[in-house]
């Protein structure tokens, strides 16, 4: 996942930079873009980041729901088998115990 986001970053970087060259080439030439214009690309910019944040946000949370039934699959099983250990070791236990001895009177 942090490759993904570096690879994120790199690009967008790549993008920043592109327009950066862009907006120089077009101020050398006298077309620089209007402020509007700016502010609609940084409108843009925000709509595309707010996208991917909500995608890293949902498979954050799958994430999290696979790694917290995991952990309750393990505590069950966990328990199970304690329980089993308890009861096992009482069964052997009763079967170590002497019998009552019988009477020799009755």
């Amino acid at each position: 996942m942090e490759t993904k986001a570096i690879e994120d970053l790199l690009q967008a970087h790549h993008q920043f930079v592109q327009k950066v060259q862009d907006h120089l080439a077009a101020a050398a030439k006298g077309k620089a873009l209007s402020p509007e214009a700016l502010v609609k690309e940084k409108e843009e910019l925000v709509g595309r980041f707010k996208a991917r944040l909500e995608e890293e946000t949902q498979a954050k949370e799958q994430t999290l729901k696979r790694h917290d039934e995991a952990i309750r699959r393990h505590k069950d099983v966990i328990a199970r088998m304690e329980r089993e250990i308890r009861e096992e070791r009482k069964a052997i236990e009763r079967a170590a115990r002497p019998a009552p001895a019988k009477g020799k009177g009755s």
